[in-house]
């Protein structure tokens, strides 16, 4: 029987419909998790300094961890914890965009604005996930989209979870650049 305290069982992405909304259980922890109306479909915990993270989903782990660090252009996803490598995001620095292959399948992913940032992956042009994520004023939630093609995309989880590692990473290199500047 499952422990009372552990986190409920994910749901593969294709057994859920609508807009999955972005959680954080405290805001002394780095876990995030993507919920959709039917339940919980995949989590994410990163360690702050270090550049890494652990993510799950009903499908899989990935380990994601920065190459040089936190401040690094380049993201390694392997499979489990140190497992072998998937995939290597090429992150394009000023832009906040980047590249990623994974499984034979080429990804882009754009940024679009400052204080409410959008994410957007694409695959020949075509959007597999939007990810709006919390606003640093106010209390709007974050918010992730799916297309129908991310839906039976086998990435999708994991493009999804990626958004959420290189913002944490990117918000780690702003603070530590302010407090370099000062």
């Amino acid at each position: 029987m499952a422990d009372a305290t552990s986190a409920p069982p994910l749901l593969p992405l294709d057994a859920t419909s609508g807009e999955l909304e972005i959680r954080k259980e405290s805001w002394r922890k780095n876990v995030h998790e993507l919920v959709a109306q039917e339940g919980p479909v995949a989590r994410i915990d990163y360690a702050t300094w270090s550049g890494r993270a652990r993510a799950e989903s009903a499908g899989g782990t990935w380990g994601f961890s920065r190459v040089k660090g936190v401040r690094s252009a380049s993201i390694e996803i392997t499979e489990g914890d140190g497992g072998a490598e998937v995939g290597r995001m090429a992150k394009k620095v000023w832009t906040r965009g980047g590249s990623l292959e994974l499984g034979g399948r080429t990804y882009e992913l754009h940024a679009k604005g400052w204080l409410q940032t959008s994410w957007r992956w694409e695959q020949d042009g075509e959007s597999v996930v939007e990810v709006d994520l919390p606003g640093s004023f106010g209390k709007r939630k974050g918010a992730a989209r799916v297309s129908d093609a991310g839906r039976s995309d086998p990435w999708a989880v994991v493009l999804l979870l990626l958004v959420l590692h290189v913002s944490a990473g990117d918000e780690v290199a702003a603070t530590g650049a302010a407090v370099a500047a000062t």
